[in-house]
């Protein structure tokens, strides 16, 4: 399935969109990255854009909303050395996603405390994140997605169905069959 993006007008497979809430017109991955890193080039801007998304994942999110929040604008402001000290290198890099500053959980297990955060970029946050069973918001084991795999290899079951039978969502099931999570195992 194709959708047209209304920005570069290139039809382009479903995947290539984020699911997005509200955005009236559908704008592929690529021009949304080029979009908000045009409006984040001053480094001000950029670090209100990180606290605001801080705010909307907690309050949208059911996982961390669970784990908490008590960060103001006023604490999260004292992380703004942190920021300035990654920002030129991401800015030289033609504003490379991997470079992106990004706010990171010191301890994964606990919500959005000023003191559990800081901000590191991109590619140290995901590499920092915990794989498998032992991430907190894991709803299967490891033994599982073997048994989903062998399962879609040996029988003649379709996705939906593996999702049904292990309660999981049907683009988990396409995930782990195709690879797409749960790499490591």
């Amino acid at each position: 399935m194709t959708k047209i993006c209304t920005k570069c007008k290139e039809s382009k497979d479903v995947s290539d969109f984020y699911v997005v809430k509200g955005l009236p017109r559908p704008q592929c991955k690529r021009c949304v990255c080029v979009a908000v890193q045009l409006a984040s080039r001053k480094p001000r801007r950029h670090f209100r854009i990180l606290y605001k998304k801080l705010c909307e994942r907690v309050k949208t999110r059911e996982r961390y909303a669970k784990l908490g929040q008590s960060v103001t604008w006023e604490g999260f402001q004292s992380l703004y050395d942190q920021h300035m000290a990654l920002y030129p290198a991401w800015v030289a890099s033609g504003y490379a996603l991997s470079l992106s500053p990004s706010v990171d959980r010191i301890d994964n297990d606990l919500g959005y405390h000023i003191d559990n955060m800081r901000i590191v970029t991109q590619s140290e946050n995901v590499a920092r994140h915990k794989r498998g069973e032992s991430n907190i918001f894991a709803k299967i084991t490891a033994g599982e997605v073997l048994r989903i795999r062998q399962t879609y290899e040996e029988e003649d079951i379709s996705q939906t169905d593996l999702a049904k039978r292990y309660g999981i969502k049907l683009s988990q099931a396409h995930d782990i069959v195709r690879r797409k999570t749960w790499k490591h195992i």
